[in-house]
């Protein structure tokens, strides 16, 4: 036993000493390299995400400065449809609003866009913010502001249970179609743009307006702010999903817009926009609870990076732009200035997938064809960068895959169209097919020939004249595909067609019926597990080819 325990305090010995060895080795390295220690710890703070140096070239775009400011004011209390409750003030909430922003925001004249009650259609509004107002001014670093006071629609009343900003020419029975679904809102901004900082303000709840002074279309919730806000965006909605938003017994404003007002300015032009939050908090739900003892909480949600937001500071590099008109452009001679020899068709024609399109030179007709009484239906054009699909993962049926599976739904459209004709007008008016009015176009203007999408909309009448006097039919329906969309969404795939038609009297060359942007929009739950593209062709085009032809046989009212 004693000679193990002696071995045992040799080995404990042994250990001790080749301790003491190794910590005498390590200990002076440490001590006497300091420089290579920092270089080590330099490297280190070089890989390290919060503490990697930043090039002073390049930083996130939200704390680059503002480069310029644009924002789309829109007000509506009087609405077309007579179920929707008119409002008081809504208008009034945008003019003064509107000019708030040009006084003391530091916002140019020309850079904000009002539109009130007639003005502000579901159209008008989708102009604006997704076709020729903003994506054609908005560049990089600016800021986009959008401001609506109206009504807002619950959830409840909608298929796939989206809210909605009601527009002057909202159906309640077809929100999707008719109005304007605040999930997309910001969305929309930041994809037809380059723009990546968005403010949304919302004087509009669909709380019920059952009493006067409340905004909304039923006593529900309003919608949930957080819905609303995407990436790098800012929403400050009136007031909480469980309330009602109010206007004012004291003064001719909503309370939230005339809060609003004096809490984006409280620290002057450099006001941050939560410092304003929580000031306009306050004023809104003192002011509601003493003049209608109920509660009134604006809300606001963020998905911002980098520095706050100062809404009013003025912007960095300013520049000017052109007038802007509110009414859609004309489809008639005062679209374009051709020559009335030749036949140039548009950019979205050339556009369409390989496809080249030249000028096409109209040759000289000596004997004029005797025009027949008969209406001839040209092959639609389309504008192939607004044919959107959005991914497909995770969804379960109604799956489209890319924009290339939706680019001959014009010509289906085509085919819809002249069965609906024939229905309406076939017996007393001869109508000739999309292919037969292709053939013939294509044979008396051989640079047509390999034309497959004829988007005519800016042609003038001296063009359509001459076409009038090389072909055997009276009139003449054209038009063009302005979009088509499939999102898929929660509960269930959405599907947006959008259309625009004119019938044109080829003696005089003028349109005598027109249809802007017929947009037709549906939200099936399970009608589509046939596949999404199967839906368009047998539901959604046959939906718009039946409203289109519908409303331009009202616009002839027997004229053929």
């Amino acid at each position: 036993m004693t000679d193990v325990l002696q071995r045992v305090v040799v080995v404990k010995s042994w250990i001790i000493a080749i301790v003491l060895a190794t910590t005498a080795i390590v200990v002076p390295v440490s001590a006497k390299s300091p420089a290579k220690s920092t270089a080590n710890a330099s490297a280190q703070k070089i890989v390290t995400p919060q503490s990697r140096p930043v090039l002073k070239t390049t930083m996130p775009a939200e704390n680059k400065p503002i480069r310029d400011k644009w924002a789309v004011v829109i007000g509506i209390d009087k609405f077309k449809d007579k179920r929707i409750p008119s409002l008081q003030y809504s208008s009034k909430d945008a003019r003064d609003f509107a000019d708030f922003l040009v006084k003391e925001g530091n916002f140019a004249p020309d850079h904000v866009l009002l539109l009130t009650n007639e003005e502000a259609t579901e159209n008008a509004i989708q102009r604006a913010v997704g076709d020729d107002w903003l994506p054609r001014r908005v560049l990089e670093d600016d800021v986009v502001l959008v401001f609506a006071s109206t009504h807002g629609s619950p959830k409840e009343m909608d298929v796939a249970g989206e809210n909605f900003l009601v527009t002057y020419d909202t159906d309640v029975d077809n929100l999707f179609s008719s109005a304007i679904e605040l999930q997309d809102l910001a969305t929309t901004i930041r994809r037809r743009t380059m723009c990546d900082r968005v403010i949304v303000l919302l004087d509009a709840c669909n709380s019920g307006a059952a009493e006067v002074g409340g905004k909304g279309l039923l006593r529900s919730k309003n919608f949930e702010v957080g819905s609303i806000a995407g990436e790098g965006t800012i929403v400050i909605s009136s007031s909480k999903a469980s309330e009602r938003s109010w206007e004012s017994k004291r003064y001719q404003n909503g309370v939230f817009t005339h809060n609003l007002m004096s809490a984006l300015k409280c620290k002057g032009a450099q006001t941050r926009l939560s410092d304003a939050y929580e000031m306009l908090r306050d004023l809104v739900a003192q002011e509601v609870q003493f003049d209608r003892r109920v509660p009134q909480n604006p809300e606001m949600k963020m998905r911002w990076n980098g520095s706050e937001l100062a809404m009013l500071a003025p912007p960095a590099r300013p520049r000017k732009t052109d007038a802007y008109s509110k009414e859609p452009p004309a489809g008639d001679a005062t679209a374009t200035n051709l020559a009335s020899t030749s036949l140039v068709p548009t950019k979205q024609q050339a556009t369409a997938p390989s496809i080249t399109t030249p000028a096409v030179t109209v040759p000289t007709v000596t004997t004029p064809v005797p025009a027949a009484k008969g209406i001839g239906i040209a092959p639609f054009g389309a504008v192939f960068e607004k044919i959107v699909t959005y991914s497909s993962q995770g969804v379960l049926w109604g799956v489209i895959n890319s924009p290339d599976e939706l680019t001959d739904l014009p010509f289906t459209l085509g085919d819809k169209i002249e069965a609906e004709l024939a229905k309406k007008v076939g017996a007393s008016v001869g109508v000739v097919s999309q292919h037969k009015t292709g053939d013939e176009l294509r044979k008396k203007f051989p640079t047509l020939e390999k034309v497959r999408y004829l988007n005519l909309s800016a042609w003038n009448e001296d063009n359509f004249k001459t076409i009038g006097a090389a072909v055997s039919m009276r009139y003449l329906l054209t038009g063009v595909v302005d979009e088509i969309m499939w999102r898929p969404t929660k509960w269930s795939n959405r599907y947006t067609f959008v259309v625009s038609a004119q019938i044109i009297d080829l003696q005089t060359g003028k349109a005598v019926a027109r249809v802007d942007r017929l947009t037709i929009g549906k939200a099936p739950w399970t009608s589509d597990t046939g596949g999404g593209k199967r839906y368009f062709e047998n539901e959604v085009v046959p939906d718009a080819a039946r409203q289109l032809v519908t409303a331009l046989a009202k616009q002839m009212n027997g004229k053929w």
